[in-house]
């Protein structure tokens, strides 16, 4: 098949074509007609950046308009916008949208749909319920940090009070006291070596390196303990803090305080609305149609069984060869016999078929 097939088989019929299109059109203008005017309206929300990550700000703040803007898109957040603004669930859902403005964490939620005395309500329930899972979502990880930090400040807790309890270790100035202890006993042991008691000497020897070789080894349990101590205290005041400020920020969020009044409800331009109905209903009407008659034309309808073959085919026998001429004998074959010019032709339609009458 060349171009020139397709483009013959629709010369003399673009009247169809353009019955079609026109067809088409008007039944989406009609359409169109009968849909309500919609009505779009936007507020404006202030997304958190995520409280701990391990990208750049940029990142981050990309992060956390994705979660959002995913969110927005849930039924969840359908569900919650519409028992707020006191509407039914399908009047929001599929008619909310996100859009990222040129600050970077700011984001504008736009209602677009038929109910204009809801419109504007609707667009801040959503932004506030949208954030709300936002930060909600962030909060649980938050919690469980919390949780195991605790923990873990609870059991060096447990340690350091099994501990006291063993060696009668409390703070510093129990080390301050020992060492006081043995500069006194090494006194005595300098006098009792002066004064030639060998055997008391002895003794307080034995009792110093006792004392010492004691205080090294809590000095060192004691110092470890206060560590560890000091360290799990740190992460469970941070975990506590971050996870009190996210808390915050939900209250701050379910309250409305990031997310500003939502603006007026516009009406969406019919112009507008018209084109982007008909233009599309249109064009694909039109390649059908035109589909459609190459189809017919140059691909050639399907042979019902019965019918006679289509011009310029032979006639077949029922067993797949050429039907023997007249006059052929003995399988023999003869010479085909003049057929008079001025035969006339059989009738045939616009698209050059053979038109088939009955006798």
């Amino acid at each position: 098949m060349e171009i020139k097939d397709y483009v013959g088989a629709l010369v003399g019929r673009g009247r169809i074509v353009a019955a079609v299109a026109i067809v088409a059109g008007f039944l989406a203008v009609v359409v169109y007609i009968l849909q309500p005017q919609r009505y779009s309206s936007a507020a404006t929300v202030v997304i958190p950046i995520p409280p701990s990550t391990t990208t750049s700000a940029i990142a981050a703040v990309s992060e956390g308009y994705a979660d959002f803007s995913g969110a927005l898109s849930t039924d969840v957040v359908a569900e919650r916008a519409a028992a707020d603004a006191g509407v039914p669930t399908s009047t929001v859902k599929g008619h909310l949208s996100a859009t990222r403005l040129s600050s970077g964490s700011v984001a504008e939620v736009t209602y677009n749909g038929s109910d204009k005395d809801h419109a504007g309500s609707i667009a801040k329930a959503a932004a506030q319920e949208a954030l709300a899972i936002v930060i909600a979502a962030r909060l649980d990880p938050l919690d469980q940090q919390m949780t195991l930090a605790q923990a873990a400040y609870n059991d060096v807790n447990d340690q350091f009070r099994t501990f006291i309890q063993d060696t009668g270790v409390y703070n510093e100035q129990y080390f301050v006291l020992q060492q006081r202890r043995i500069i006194a006993l090494q006194d005595q042991l300098g006098a009792a070596q002066a004064a030639g008691h060998t055997a008391l000497a002895s003794d307080l020897q034995a009792r110093i390196d006792a004392k010492n070789a004691t205080i090294s080894q809590n000095r060192a349990t004691f110092d470890q303990l206060t560590a560890t101590r000091q360290s799990a205290l740190e992460n469970y005041t941070a975990a506590q803090a971050l996870e009190q400020s996210e808390k915050g920020l939900l209250e701050s969020a379910k309250a409305g305080g990031q997310v500003s009044d939502s603006s007026a409800p516009r009406g969406a331009s019919r112009l507008t609305g018209l084109i982007k109905a008909v233009v599309p209903a249109v064009v694909v009407a039109t390649g059908l149609a035109i589909a459609l008659i190459v189809l017919l034309e140059v691909v050639g309808p399907v042979r019902l069984p019965g019918r006679g073959p289509s011009p310029g085919e032979p006639e077949v026998a029922g067993d797949g060869s050429e039907e023997e001429r007249p006059g052929a004998e003995g399988g023999e074959s003869t010479e085909p016999e003049d057929l008079d010019d001025d035969a006339e032709e059989p009738e045939r339609d616009p698209a050059g078929r053979r038109i088939q009458t009955r006798a």
